[in-house]
């Protein structure tokens, strides 16, 4: 037999955690047919791998490329890091299942995952995969249904619960996401319609992701004062319905938070310890990113964007909003502007500056950008220490919570370095420098464990019959370029990128499109 490829002389890190070994690597039809020795094997190309790790593919469990994958196939900053597949649709804020008539409201509460030059022309899971697949992407996109959009279009827009009714609609749409494709259900507590909902409404929708052994990924209600309790409500939702349940980016924000990380980590191990299905992921950064309506307060956005300028052209309404934001977790001078539309020249500045440079208080300056558009921030306020109790918990493993872009559009604003160097940064600060994790462990954590948890069983280690989905790096070199107000910059070390045995990156340079 001819293969269609091999790798000769690398490390081979299988994905399972096993200790490397020398070994090569072959490949037919897209997927991996022998590991061990072919020096002798016949292939149609033939990769040196000498002194670098062979792994697999990275699999991204916490994504938001739903609509950037169709703006920009290539996926250059993710296939760049090593990212073979993401997990979209997380934190509630998937793009399907949705309602004609909802889907306005819906895109103006998606915030970084909007992209207006993306027109919508699905509204099941089913029409939107099968539109991804017609653009013929590097990236391979898995997708998590999302309850935003699912709640806005039964529910509405509104801070109410549901009827019977609608609470069945709801787990119908649930259920039909599940059967066209979706590998499970993602809520965003944070994120109006969804905050509006009680354990009770989800707690029904997550019997339907277990009746179908699928996984429901969970951005807590509240990552500063109130974690604790929002972990607790996340685990009381898993165990009454016994689905696998998925905790995103485990952290705290605000410094005056900090160190409350490791009693949320005891809750979630005496929670697995009773029998929960549980684990939790995290970015390798001491930032995250959302957008500026995240401080406004849950009432404030009854009615979703509309509701809040509504409110915020009422003069009482409006002070009641600055006075309620007045005094956030992270501090002011810790958040940076990212895209706010039509103001570019935002992007990087803090808010205490735009603050100081216009003589109002902060959240009078928040609120006035509020007025006009909802711009993307990048907020600061985490503990190093934090992060690393998460990172090298047994129950953790890595997502990027960013976005396959386009490094060359520099004129949407302002990214978080995580869509360009999460996967290298990991490797680089953790691995290489620090030796917090083994390149083993690091590796784990990064393709089976998360592929594990989103039913992805043909991906995520190396081993004849899974997809030939491959990563090539130079455990020595893999570095980071990335940062917050240079964010474009392409990793380095990555000499290699497969995805169903064709290449797709050498050296950083992206093939534009998949095959046809």
């Amino acid at each position: 037999m001819i293969l269609d490829g091999v790798v000769v002389g690398g490390s081979v890190v299988d994905g399972t955690g096993a200790v490397r070994r020398r070994a090569d690597l072959g490949w037919r039809d897209g997927r991996i047919v022998a590991v061990g020795d072919l020096g002798g094997a016949a292939a149609e190309e033939r990769i040196d791998a000498d002194g670098l790790v062979v792994a697999p593919g990275f699999v991204d469990l916490h994504g938001h490329s739903d609509l950037s994958i169709l703006d920009h196939p290539a996926g250059t900053s993710k296939i760049r890091q090593g990212v073979t597949t993401e997990v979209a649709g997380n934190c509630g804020l998937a793009v399907a299942p949705v309602a004609a008539d909802a889907v306005a409201g819906v895109r103006g509460l998606l915030g970084i995952v909007e992209l207006p030059e993306v027109p919508w022309s699905w509204s099941s899971v089913g029409d939107y995969l099968a539109l991804v697949e017609r653009s013929r992407p590097n990236l391979r996109i898995a997708l998590l249904a999302g309850h935003l959009a699912i709640r806005a279009s039964v529910v509405g827009l509104d801070q109410r619960p549901p009827d019977s009714d609608e609470l069945a609609a709801m787990g119908g749409l649930v259920q039909q996401a599940l059967d066209e494709g979706a590998v499970g259900l993602s809520l965003g507590l944070m994120y109006p319609p969804s905050a509006y909902a009680s354990v009770e409404e989800l707690t029904a929708l997550a019997e339907v992701v277990a009746r179908n052994n699928a996984v429901l990924t969970v951005h807590l209600r509240d990552y500063g004062a109130g974690l604790l309790d929002a972990v607790r409500e996340a685990l009381t939702v898993a165990e009454r319905s016994g689905c696998r349940l998925q905790i995103s980016h485990l952290t705290v924000a605000g410094r005056r938070n900090w160190g409350s990380v490791p009693a949320a980590l005891a809750e979630i191990d005496a929670a697995a310890e009773a029998g929960v299905d549980v684990a939790v992921d995290c970015y390798p950064y001491l930032a995250g990113s959302t957008n500026l309506s995240q401080l406004a307060p849950r009432w404030a956005m009854d009615g979703g964007q509309d509701g809040l300028h509504a409110r915020l052209a009422e003069p009482e309404l409006r002070t009641k909003i600055i006075g309620q934001m007045s005094d956030p977790a992270v501090g002011w001078d810790e958040i940076l502007l990212g895209l706010m539309p039509g103001r570019p020249e935002l992007a990087g500045r803090t808010v205490a500056d735009l603050a100081a440079e216009t003589g109002q208080p902060p959240a009078a300056a928040a609120v006035e950008l509020l007025a006009v558009a909802d711009p993307s921030i990048i907020a600061f306020g985490r503990s190093e220490a934090d992060l690393r109790a998460v990172m090298t918990h047994r129950l953790s493993m890595i997502g990027s919570d960013g976005l396959a872009v386009d490094p060359e559009r520099r004129d949407r604003g302002l990214p978080h370095p995580r869509y360009f160097g999460a996967y290298p940064g990991l490797f680089q600060r953790y691995v290489r420098e620090e030796s917090l994790l083994s390149v083993e462990d690091a590796v784990r954590r990064c393709t089976s464990a998360p592929a594990l948890r989103a039913g992805l069983a043909d991906r995520g280690r190396l081993e004849p019959g899974l997809l030939a989905d491959l990563v090539i790096f130079d455990p020595a070199t893999i570095t980071e370029r990335s940062t917050y107000l240079d964010p474009w910059a392409a990793p380095e070390g990555i000499a290699r990128v497969v995805v169903g045995g064709r290449t797709v990156a050498v050296e950083g340079a992206v093939e534009p499109v998949g095959p046809s």
